[in-house]
């Protein structure tokens, strides 16, 4: 399918004064500094902990979007978000003068579909789905699987590199991205998105043998095509300013990217969110596996997100390769994870309750304790605070400013 490349006229000249805004934030002095902070603390040598509040879920509560045209909007989009973000959260994200436009690479896991459906909840937003499982007979099924699909439009990537670049391109400068394994690299999802979840744990009951071999099916097609984009050249560098996993970012002079650039040389991030239901003996011996291969084609690893790590830690997650940063969530036991990665050297990637700012009125107080527990829990080693999964507000801009504020005070009063 054709993209639609079409700016207006209108469009291009408020884009064009909305970069100008952009690189003038982008060259503050503040924003050397906090990359500067962020490097240190990404090789274990920062002295405090890093701040990040994740807005893409209420960005449209902080300001009003006015481009329509797709490439306008998306340009709108990273530009005026970032800057919205700066002015009102405060926190310690980076704002790099450069716009990327990322590689259009596909992937179609055995080259079959999946089947979902989304709700919509009282203000008319779909951030829910249910999965439709594709799967009536798992073994019938596994054994008619077909081989992986993949590719990449090169014509399309260049044709829009060449309009943002005609765009924007003597204001900012305009580079070569590619986030198809941002989020790629999870056996674990990928099954729960063809059979669901339920369906998922009872089959490593009922068909074990199965089950791992589909594991195993998912990590050599996942591998492949990792190695197929390293082979096309299609990898970008990720050591600056990029995501390098669940909200967090990837500023690094401990790997560096060549020409072309290697998996070897870049971040990955690993999760598997949907075995939470398994005990840690049947993780280590279905799931972790997987997630070790996986682990062994990158330079770093972010391992997690919403699911709890301490009880898997030990044999499993702590001992995969590259291991920097570790995903804390609302689940875990913070005492443990926190005692655990300050003796392996790896970052605490603490994700404070959505609730909190979220839901209802701002509890202060309660949000200081919790983030008092979390500083308490990781002191002596290394920490981030993500703030990640807020979807509103409630009618209450102010909260994320205060979210950041707080914590900010609580490492002041309590990191050193």
């Amino acid at each position: 399918m054709a993209q639609d490349l079409t700016v207006t006229a209108d469009e291009r000249t408020y884009l064009r004064e909305l970069a100008k805004q952009y690189v003038e934030y982008a060259n503050k002095p503040v924003m050397a500094q906090r990359a500067a902070r962020w490097y240190d603390h990404n090789e274990l040598r920062g002295e405090w902990p890093m701040v990040v509040f994740e807005s893409w879920g209420v960005m449209g509560e902080l300001t009003t979007f006015r481009c329509q045209s797709p490439l306008a909007r998306e340009l709108e989009q990273r530009m005026l978000s970032a800057m919205v973000h700066q002015d009102v959260i405060g926190d310690d994200t980076v704002i790099s003068p450069v716009i990327p436009v990322n590689w259009q690479v596909g992937f179609t896991l055995f080259d079959t579909g999946t089947r979902s459906h989304r709700g919509t909840d009282t203000k008319g937003r779909q951030v829910g789905f249910h999965i439709d499982s594709v799967v009536d007979d798992f073994p019938a099924w596994l054994a008619g699987l077909k081989p992986s699909t993949y590719g990449v439009d090169r014509e399309a990537t260049l044709a829009q590199h060449a309009a943002v670049d005609d765009l924007l391109g003597d204001l900012v400068s305009v580079v070569r991205g590619n986030d198809s394994l941002k989020w790629f690299a999870s056996p674990s999802a990928s099954i729960n998105f063809f059979m669901g979840m339920e369906a998922m744990l009872t089959e490593m009951m009922d068909h074990p043998a199965e089950m791992k071999e589909l594991y195993r099916r998912i990590t050599d097609d996942m591998i492949a095509f990792m190695r197929w984009q390293e082979r096309e050249g299609l990898l970008t560098a990720d050591n600056g300013n990029h995501y390098a996993g669940a909200g967090s970012y990837g500023f690094s002079r401990e790997l560096k990217p060549g020409h072309p650039v290697r998996l070897n040389e870049k971040w990955l991030c690993l999760h598997s969110q949907e075995t939470v239901g398994i005990s840690p003996a049947m993780f280590e011996e279905f799931v972790y596996p997987s997630y070790a291969r996986l682990a062994e084609t990158a330079g770093l690893v972010y391992f997690g997100c919403c699911e709890p790590v301490h009880d898997i830690w030990d044999n499993c997650i702590g001992k995969l390769h590259g291991l920097r940063k570790v995903s804390v969530s609302p689940w875990c036991d913070e005492p443990r994870i926190g005692e655990a990665t300050r003796a392996a050297g790896v970052i605490y990637s603490r994700k404070p309750r959505p609730n909190f700012v979220g839901v209802g009125t701002f509890d202060e107080p309660a949000f200081t304790e919790h983030v008092a527990t979390t500083i308490r829990a990781a002191r002596g080693g290394h920490l981030e605070f993500i703030y990640r999964d807020v979807y509103t507000f409630d009618g209450d801009k102010t909260k994320p400013g205060r979210a950041v504020r707080i914590i900010r005070e609580q490492i002041e009063k309590l990191w050193k």
